[in-house]
């Protein structure tokens, strides 16, 4: 049998168009999940890239305590050395120290005061290895355990700054991950009321058709036919978002620094979004038939009075 397309899409414009705000929230939410959908499978790598050095590996310097002895000094570094938290780590004599006084002191334009360099204790630059953003709590305690050591005048960390900025990075990710499942869960609810809607409007018309052998894909083929037109404009606008998103993501690689490209390619954004496609398709579409068949066993049930 020859489908009349000009009748089923003339349907399915007088259905649209009797809901346009429902049937515009529909594409919006499709459209959303397209786009949020390809950025949480590619946002762990986004996100690592984007995150600041400081975040990724913590540092901390310790001052020794001018009365320490070069012997307990030593000690301390063999602590530090033999620790996991320990990745690099290098002393700054106090001559060094003096030197950066002085530099500072004369890039604002006044004359540093130093009685003898030589007694100005220096103090150890290090970097602390992963272990301490995997286990801030214990690598924080090591801290305050060389804070408490008599050669030591103070430890400066990085290591809270450090796992609070990493931790944000990764509620970031959480929230595109529940976003994508708000958006896909109000958008098949959204096609379930449209199905139903265009059901209702031409309730009898649909019977009529059952009455007269129209085949179960003639019926279902204005649910249907409405079904992919979201499909179809919901996708190509979350593509263009998703490469439109490539130019902001730019401006965030300069508000943090990275000196790499962050931004996922053509291709792989292009592969996620074909992938999110798919699925969004398949729940559109089970959700248009799920309607239709409750739709339709509701319908059977009804006493029919047929008026002119």
């Amino acid at each position: 049998m020859k489908i009349p397309w000009g009748f089923v899409i003339s349907r399915v414009l007088q259905d649209i168009l009797k809901e346009p705000f429902t049937f515009a929230a529909t594409v919006l939410c499709a459209t959303l999940v397209c786009f949020t959908c390809p950025i949480v499978m590619g946002g762990k790598n986004v996100l690592a890239c984007l995150m600041p050095p400081w975040a990724n590996r913590a540092a901390a310097m310790i001052s020794w305590n001018a009365k320490a002895s070069e012997k307990d000094r030593k000690k301390v570094i063999e602590i530090i050395q033999n620790s996991k938290w320990y990745e690099t780590l290098r002393e700054v004599p106090g001559e060094e120290v003096a030197k950066e006084v002085e530099m500072l002191a004369k890039s604002f334009g006044k004359e540093s005061f130093l009685a003898d360099p030589s007694t100005m204790p220096g103090y150890l630059e290090i970097t602390l290895s992963r272990h301490c953003l995997e286990e801030p709590q214990k690598c924080q305690a090591f801290m305050d355990e060389l804070a408490s050591n008599a050669a030591v005048d103070s430890v400066f960390s990085g290591v809270a700054l450090a796992s609070e900025t990493k931790l944000w990075f990764e509620r970031i990710r959480r929230f595109f991950i529940i976003l994508t499942v708000l958006f896909l869960f109000v958008m098949v609810t959204m096609v379930f009321l449209l199905t139903r809607i265009s059901f209702y409007r031409r309730m009898r018309e649909i019977y009529l058709w059952d009455l007269l052998g129209a085949s179960p894909l003639f019926k279902r083929l204005a649910c249907y036919t409405q079904a992919v037109s979201i499909i179809v404009l919901a996708w190509p606008l979350s593509l263009l978002a998703l490469l439109y998103s490539k130019r902001y993501l730019k401006h965030l690689e300069h508000f943090f620094g990275t000196n790499q490209s962050c931004s996922l390619s053509v291709e792989t954004l292009l592969g996620s979004s074909i992938v999110t496609l798919f699925v969004v398709a398949s729940f559109i579409l089970i959700m248009a038939e799920w309607a239709f068949r409750k739709s339709w066993n509701l319908s059977i049930k009804m006493d029919w009075t047929w008026t002119d």
